[in-house]
């Protein structure tokens, strides 16, 4: 049976903050933007999870056009 290990909500909080630190990173990177597809293949991560980060925690931080570039 698998046990989940006393510190996985804290690898998993680790995992997220990593996540959009590498969004924050590539948007940097490409100053004339990215859709969140463009950013997913970068970043070999997922587009659902990117939107996630990006219309979430990142709402503030970050802002998306009407064609819906980062």
């Amino acid at each position: 049976m698998f046990k989940v290990p006393n510190n996985f909500l804290y690898l998993c909080t680790n995992v997220f903050l990593m996540m959009e630190q590498r969004i924050l990173a590539v948007l940097r990177a490409n100053p004339r933007g990215l859709t969140a597809k463009g950013i997913a293949n970068l970043l070999g991560a997922d587009r659902t999870q990117v939107n996630q980060i990006l219309y979430g925690s990142l709402k503030n931080q970050c802002f998306v056009d009407s064609s819906y570039v980062w």
